[in-house]
């Protein structure tokens, strides 16, 4: 998604209404080992241009669906994902008080893609739990459990130091 200067500068309006698929390679994004796949993404909203100040406002929407692993089974399953992209790009200097603010775009051309990426990158979670996962994964001496299981099971274990007393007979 890229925008020369020179389009910029001719457009009647200073709205530009954005609709549009995008296509975003997993292969350049940082976090590729937690993320499989990324299919159905879609970029909606406005960008604003003033041709006078040469300032780009950005208030974008990034939407689509990602496949990650599962946090326990790995096993791969789709999420659906929504991220903001609401930046100010400025193909001139910028005023001091503005320069933390204000992207500065070098060139004539702004390409919009690395920040699409860099909003898809920190949109994809930490870790995920497929919301159809029935059966947890077991083996010898081990199992994971639900939260609940784990609770149960922590209330029903005799302190070890009273296990004791259970020896002694009252009469």
């Amino acid at each position: 998604m890229q925008f020369l200067r020179n389009d910029l500068d001719k457009l009647t309006s200073s709205r530009i209404d954005i609709d549009e698929p995008i296509d975003i390679e997993v292969t350049k994004l940082v976090n590729r080992n937690r993320l499989i796949a990324l299919r159905d993404v879609f970029v909606v909203g406005h960008i604003y241009y003033d041709k006078y100040t040469s300032h780009l406002i950005t208030d974008l929407r990034i939407e689509g669906i990602m496949t990650v692993p599962c946090a326990i089974t790995l096993n791969p399953f789709d999420i659906e994902f929504s991220a903001k992209l609401g930046e100010m790009f400025s193909f001139d200097e910028v005023e001091d008080e503005l320069a933390d603010t204000v992207e500065l775009i070098d060139g004539e051309t702004l390409d919009l893609t690395p920040y699409l990426e860099e909003v898809v990158n920190a949109a994809v979670p930490l870790k995920a739990i497929d919301p159809e996962l029935t059966s947890y994964p077991k083996g010898e001496g081990w199992e994971v459990l639900t939260e609940e299981d784990y609770i149960k099971e922590k209330s029903q274990e005799i302190d070890p130091r009273l296990a004791k007393l259970k020896d002694f007979k009252f009469e």
